[in-house]
């Protein structure tokens, strides 16, 4: 085969991709579409910050009732007064 090349053959076929309607929409159909996964997400998000606030704002509370509890129990002693 001296001084010729070998070919390949290529076949295209080319089809219709549907009405242009259906494209422009498609976009719209695709974010509406993952606006579930979207709320999962958030719902996630806040049970996770729920279970990490709510003990924390517990310890908080109980700590600041007990500081009330005893603080009203035994008064601070007052300071002599100047004549």
């Amino acid at each position: 085969m001296g001084g010729r090349v070998a070919y390949s053959r290529v076949t295209v076929r080319y089809e219709t991709g549907g009405a242009a309607g259906s494209n422009f929409l498609r976009p719209v159909k695709g974010a509406l579409g993952s606006l579930g996964a979207i709320f999962g997400w958030v719902a996630a998000l806040l049970i996770l910050a729920g279970a990490v606030a709510l003990p924390l704002g517990g310890a908080w509370w109980a700590q600041n009732a007990v500081r009330r509890r005893f603080a009203a129990a035994n008064p601070a002693p007052e300071a002599p007064k100047a004549s």
